[in-house]
């Protein structure tokens, strides 16, 4: 082999291990350029995904910061409701309760004054 005469130069007897060198060097470094510029290219690919990535990231925060505050507007409409709602059954039943007192006070003065009864309501 060629590459045993040249055995002195450390590289070329790594070369020579692992085989003859190509025939056509350019098509090397050709290859190589060719692998760097579709690196680059999926570099490139990579950091449009990775910013796409984070504009859906923070369109989306944003929107659970939209519907956080409109959870937050809906509670509070709901308790102002409910406590309305609350004092509302609160009125009706004292008023039922009113209602109540004056038609027991009624029945009483029905009976208070029927003629021929004394007030303890024996004869």
């Amino acid at each position: 082999r060629n590459c045993q005469r040249s055995g002195t130069h450390e590289a070329l007897s790594a070369r020579c291990r692992k085989g003859p060198l190509p025939r056509h060097p350019l098509r090397l470094v050709g290859s190589y350029q060719q692998r760097q510029i579709q690196s680059a290219a999926q570099l490139g690919q990579y950091q449009v995904f990775i910013s796409k990535l984070k504009e859906a990231i923070e369109r989306q925060k944003q929107d659970i910061k939209q519907r956080e505050k409109a959870l937050q507007a809906q509670t509070k409409n709901w308790f102002e409701a409910s406590n309305k709602l609350k004092t509302m059954d609160e009125l009706i039943e004292k008023a039922r309760q009113q209602e109540e007192r004056e038609e027991d006070q009624k029945e009483q003065k029905l009976l208070d004054d029927r003629p021929g009864q004394n007030r303890s309501g024996f004869q």
